[in-house]
């Protein structure tokens, strides 16, 4: 989500209050919040990300993950979203299944 939410290259309140919201229903524990704390401050990179995927189903659940984070609509989002999907290989036919998930359209 961090990522996903860094794609126009920042992060904006919205996007903040999201992540947060996140952790709230997570429950983590006060190291796990850290982590999340000090990674909002260094963001990892798209490769970085997909290199700790490992699976369709991980890489599924991550681009769902980082589709939810952002709402899409700026073009520095679609693209880091494309690109994503593309770190991932995940096909395209997934890629708009997940999409229709988020949208419903």
């Amino acid at each position: 989500m961090i990522a996903a939410a860094n794609a126009d290259g920042h992060i904006d309140a919205e996007e903040q209050k999201l992540i947060f919201d996140q952790v709230e229903k997570l429950s983590f524990d006060a190291q796990s919040k850290a982590f999340v704390f000090d990674t909002l401050r260094n963001p990892p990179s798209i490769d970085q990300l997909a290199a700790g995927v490992r699976g369709i189903e991980q890489a599924s659940e991550v681009y769902l993950v980082s589709r939810l984070a952002v709402g899409g609509d700026h073009p520095a989002e679609r693209v880091y979203l494309q690109a994503l999907a593309h770190k991932l290989n995940l096909p395209d036919d997934l890629v708009a299944h997940l999409e229709h998930q988020v949208t419903g359209q």
